[in-house]
């Protein structure tokens, strides 16, 4: 489409823009597809136990995340619960300061 932001730049500077961002965009794609390539070939290497091992460490791994951000979350409700109750006394304190 139109680039309205280089409205006052030639036409040939905006070619050469869009010119170089498809480049970087081939480039990337090509990068994610070497990986991928890559991959697929360590995949075709492995043996069954192989296959096994590794799903059971991905497992593991999945747990292990799992019970990390469930800690976490305990965690940081613990600390929402600790600043509420805080907050209520101090609100509380400025009550009866205002009284005074």
């Amino acid at each position: 489409g139109r680039i309205r932001k280089n409205k006052g730049k030639p036409k040939w500077k905006k070619r050469k823009k869009k010119k170089k961002a498809a480049e970087e965009k081939r480039i990337a794609a090509e990068k994610a597809a070497e990986v991928k390539r890559k991959a697929e070939e360590e995949e075709r290497k492995l043996t069954p136990e192989q296959r096994l091992e590794r799903d059971k460490k991905r497992k593991a791994e999945e747990e292990r995340k799992k019970d990390r951000e469930a800690r976490e979350a305990a965690k940081k409700k613990e600390d929402d619960e600790k600043y509420a109750a805080y907050k209520r006394r101090v609100d509380v304190e400025n009550e009866n300061s205002k009284k005074r």
